[in-house]
């Protein structure tokens, strides 16, 4: 009876109300949609930083992104590293975009929304935004830059809207439920951990590969240096050598009296390589001439090794000439890359007016230690503490005679082949190798302790070579690398040519038309050279290592001259080749059909020809085989092996040189 009547009550239990979450609303997760958009963002700002960290580690610039670029005063702007640390902010975008996009991959569910991930997700869009507004701020408009910062800011926008995982809403009044065995951990779950391993794992890469190639960098830096000091050593030892420029008839006269009658006249310019404003002796054995320009990161640390070897010997001379990064004053450097350089260097040409050279150094130190940049209201507020007075300082630096003199030393840095800023120069050599540590501070020591000719030679003496000279010299100094033999129609000339010209260009890019007419002028009349055409059209519908689609009909120009090829050799190439660049501004299909007769072809042959997978195959191969050879910029013309790092006297409308190159490339090189 007991135990049935326990029964009994047992069995009389009400049945369990079902629980309130069988009627909630289900978890929200990314739709599969919004996983293929935030992977579709994420992988351009990987692939974009990339290729800012591959030209950070391999010391270079981006195709499409030379010096006086925006991507080049980007590289060389203080926002390129973090402060203190020094790291390049590549290395932090490529490691963090590689580390968001494994957890995206791996974590089906998406982000919580209140997560420690969700929240390192808003900091990098917050970087980005601040990215962009200085890029814009101070003209830093690097494409590769911003692509990968727009794309953070659109992924980081379908993260907040589609992109985190939702909970399902809690229970109501569901019955306690006995715990239940976790289940085995999904490899999945740890997605997050996952990310921080990916961002650990490419950090350490980029820093082995940084640490490899940085040494190789200086190692190459070093020869440079030992090789500029044995130059020096030579001239030192032969001071009356013949002059190898004549800056005589280069540089430009004395300039007139100061704007300002009451103050001190300014020292005559030299004829030669030293400035107007000079620390130490005239007749030193040591004397150094810098071309400099204040917002150069570079031309502050050579200073300050400029300033202690002056300090601790006498015997050291030191001249400053300005080669302002800026198209304000300098039309010669392409692009704006230091906004405030010109008024600077005006800046440092005033004081010297007002007051000689002791106004001139205080103000060279004041503009260094502010890196160059000031606005009208700071350099007002420091002028009393720096001895002048404000009215009259700024009547006399907005005076056409202050730029004059300005000009003067942008028109000397010009003649003598200046393209980057510090160029150093010691008894007129100039000293390479900048990038080796402490390289003036031990070359100027070595050469003193080599106990220099007791009769100290003065300015009169320092002639370095004028631009062509130091082109040709620069080509000569380049490593041979291979190019393999090309045996396709786009060559010209003998094939035992004693001087072989290899060229990657598009034949949309004006430089590549420009020098392409450049070398046929040359080879009509000297026939001991052998020019070879590569393909290297800056679009991504036929190059993928093109970095962007800068011209539109990049990939047309390239069928076309190949298809002219394959269909009667080089002597169709080339007819080709000539047609494209006659015609480069208005090239497009219709403008090809129409050319078809005068280059030689039948429209209907031709175009049946045009997508042949030989042409094709060709325009990528050589395309591919440009991408390893890394070079910075198109045209990249090598002669003999050798890269020819300047071909044109200007970085923008100069006339080319390759004829004097290709003169001196047949010429058996001098011997050091």
């Amino acid at each position: 009876m007991p135990k049935f009547a326990s029964s009994s009550r047992s069995n009389s239990r009400a049945p369990a109300r079902p629980a309130a979450s069988s009627t909630a609303a289900p978890a929200r997760t990314p739709s599969l949609a919004t996983r293929i958009a935030g992977s579709l963002l994420l992988l351009p700002a990987a692939g974009a930083s990339f290729v800012l960290a591959a030209a950070t580690l391999r010391k270079g610039s981006i195709p499409g992104c030379g010096p006086g670029s925006g991507c080049d005063a980007a590289a060389n702007s203080p926002f390129a590293k973090v402060p203190a640390l020094g790291w390049p902010v590549s290395y932090i975008a490529l490691a963090y975009f590689l580390a968001v996009l494994t957890v995206w991959l791996l974590q089906p569910r998406g982000l919580s929304r209140s997560g420690p991930a969700a929240w390192l997700l808003r900091v990098g869009a917050l970087a980005s935004f601040a990215f962009i507004l200085i890029a814009f701020k101070f003209d830093l408009l690097c494409q590769y830059c911003l692509v990968a910062n727009a794309a953070n800011l659109l992924f980081w926008g379908l993260f907040e809207t589609l992109g985190h995982h939702r909970a399902a809403p809690a229970p109501t009044a569901a019955p306690r439920a006995a715990p239940s065995p976790e289940p085995p951990a999904s490899p999945l779950r740890a997605a997050p951990a996952l990310g921080l391993i990916a961002f650990a794992a490419v950090s350490i890469a980029l820093f082995a590969l940084d640490l490899t190639l940085g040494s190789r960098a200086r190692a190459q830096a070093e020869r440079d240096r030992i090789d500029s000091a044995q130059r020096i050593r030579q001239a030192s030892r032969d001071p009356a050598r013949p002059p190898s420029g004549d800056l005589a008839a280069t540089a430009s006269a004395a300039p007139g009296t100061a704007a300002n009658p009451a103050t001190p006249p300014a020292p005559a310019t030299t004829s030669f390589l030293t400035g107007r404003w000079r620390q130490g002796p005239e007749v030193a054995p040591v004397r150094i001439v810098m071309f400099t320009d204040y917002q150069c990161p570079d031309c502050k640390l050579i200073e300050a090794e400029a300033a202690a070897l002056l300090a601790e010997n006498p015997a050291v001379s030191l001249s400053i000439r300005y080669y302002p990064m800026s198209t304000d004053c300098n039309p010669a450097v392409g692009s704006n890359m230091h906004p405030n350089a010109c008024w600077a260097a005006r800046a440092a040409e005033t004081a010297g007016i007002m007051d000689g050279p002791a106004g001139f150094w205080r103000m060279h130190q004041w503009l260094f230690a502010r890196a160059g940049a000031f606005t009208d209201a700071e350099l007002n507020a420091a002028l009393p503490s720096l001895g002048f007075p404000a009215s009259t300082f700024t009547a006399t630096m907005q005076a056409p005679d202050t730029l004059a003199r300005v000009k003067e030393d942008i028109d000397l840095g010009n003649a003598l082949g200046l393209f980057f800023t510090p160029m150093v120069f010691i008894n007129g050599v100039e000293l390479r190798g900048l990038r080796s540590p402490q390289a003036l501070s031990r070359t100027v020591r070595d050469l003193l302790a080599a106990s220099p000719p007791p009769t100290a030679s003065g300015p009169e003496n320092d002639r370095p070579p004028l631009a062509l000279d130091k082109f040709i010299a620069d080509w000569r100094d380049q490593p041979v690398r291979f190019i393999g033999p090309q045996s396709r129609p786009g060559t010209l000339g003998p094939a035992d040519a004693p001087v072989r010209v290899v060229v990657w260009g598009d034949l949309q890019e004006p430089g590549t038309c420009e020098a392409l007419a450049a070398l046929r002028a040359h080879i009509s009349t000297r026939p001991a050279v052998r020019v070879e055409y590569r393909h290297f059209p800056v679009h991504r519908g036929c190059n993928p290592a093109a970095p962007r689609d800068m011209f539109p009909h990049a990939c047309l120009a390239a069928k076309a001259v190949e298809t002219a090829g394959l269909l009667d050799g080089a002597d169709g190439f080339w007819r080709a080749a000539e047609w494209l660049v006659n015609n480069r501004d208005r090239l497009s299909e219709q403008a090809l059909r129409d050319g078809l007769p005068a280059i030689g072809f039948d429209e209907t042959q031709f175009f049946a020809s045009l997508d042949d997978p030989a042409v094709h195959q060709r325009i990528s191969t050589d395309a591919a085989a440009g991408k390893n050879m890394a070079f910075p910029s198109i045209p990249a013309i090598y002669v003999n092996g050798k890269y020819v790092p300047r071909w044109k006297l200007g970085a923008t409308t100069g006339q080319p040189v390759l004829a004097q190159i290709l003169d001196a490339a047949a010429e058996p090189a001098p011997r050091k």
